[in-house]
């Protein structure tokens, strides 16, 4: 471990060779806050005191029951440094074609809200321009017309073809959203984002797959 400023590096080695793990660590400058990683010291202190025992006992086996509540931050650099050293010490956390570089991650084409025809519109321009993913505004249109317009590109697009996503930004109540849900769910829906209104306690989850409606994102 080396600290430069208010940065430690996390570095942990393996006796068997190979890249070390590695992780940096910011420490807050503010010391008013009652964060006890922001008090200068509180966290040298932890540190020499695992430092004199990785001197007492050779080497750690890992993270086991280290945690260190008191201060996240350092934590997050711990652990994450640990998972390094076990993934090869390459800064490849969890391998996956995307970090490869094989696949990207789909964006949706925003369709802003309108009229039907100009909704429909807007929809041909992004597919022109090879979209495969689309989100749409709930609330632009009456029920029935996005609905309308909802399988209009499913007589033309399978779900596997196009991916929609809807996005009601907190519109319905808990006990009309199972309802719309539903008639939603009947055209492949991937996901619907905030169906209710942020910070509700009757706010319960939806299951996007199946029998049920697509669950809120």
């Amino acid at each position: 471990m080396n600290r430069a400023g208010g940065v430690w590096q996390v570095a942990i080695g393996s006796q068997r060779g190979g890249q070390p793990g590695q992780q940096e660590n910011q420490q807050p400058a503010d010391d008013r806050s009652e964060n006890p990683e922001n008090r200068p010291g509180n966290l040298d202190a932890r540190l020499r005191q695992l430092l004199e025992e990785v001197e007492r006992e050779g080497a750690l086996d890992g993270p086991g029951d280290r945690h260190w509540p008191d201060f996240p931050g350092f934590e997050f650099a711990w652990e994450t440094a640990w998972n390094d050293l076990r993934s090869g010490g390459n800064r490849i956390l969890f391998s996956s074609p995307f970090v490869s570089g094989e696949r990207g991650i789909p964006i949706n084409g925003l369709i802003w809200m309108g009229s039907k025809a100009e909704m429909l519109d807007r929809v041909r321009t992004k597919l022109d321009t090879r979209f495969k993913v689309l989100k749409f505004r709930t609330g632009a249109l009456d029920m029935e017309d996005e609905l309308s317009l909802l399988r209009e590109l499913r007589t033309r697009f399978a779900p596997e073809d196009l991916e929609i996503r809807l996005d009601a930004n907190g519109a319905w109540t808990p006990e009309e959203a199972p309802r719309i849900l539903a008639s939603f769910a009947r055209y492949g829906i991937h996901s619907i984002e905030q169906p209710l209104a942020a910070g509700r306690p009757d706010h319960g989850p939806a299951q996007p797959h199946g029998d049920h409606p697509p669950g809120p994102r």
